[in-house]
């Protein structure tokens, strides 16, 4: 197993933060407004993945349109967390560019 330095526990920190904090209220402040973002554009991502999944093995026909319909609340959720784990965190790390890395798998499965 590989030791986590400084700026990974930071960026769990800020994971924690975004996923785990409760009653966040959009309208309370912008920190709140940005983590009920990223959390919508994940809860959409992970429905469209999951519904991808189940036309895949009920067999039935792919529309060509979903992959572009699936594909964009991936990216915005991607696109969302990055920028606010940038603007919270000091520096980059080996678990951004994994998160990175897990971005562009999906984004080539949705595509």
């Amino acid at each position: 197993m590989f030791k986590l330095n400084k700026t990974d526990k930071e960026i769990l920190q800020i994971l924690r933060k975004i996923f785990l904090t409760k009653k966040v209220r959009p309208l309370a402040s912008d920190d709140h407004l940005r983590i009920w973002m990223i959390r919508v554009f994940f809860y959409m991502s992970f429905a469209f993945i999951i519904l991808k999944i189940l036309i895949v093995f009920l067999g039935q026909e792919l529309p060509s349109e979903y992959s572009a319909m699936a594909a964009t609340p991936i990216a915005f959720f991607f696109g969302t967390l990055f920028l606010y784990i940038n603007s919270e965190s000091e520096n980059t790390s080996i678990l951004v560019f994994g998160l990175t890395w897990v971005s562009i798998v999906v984004a080539l499965f949705m595509a």
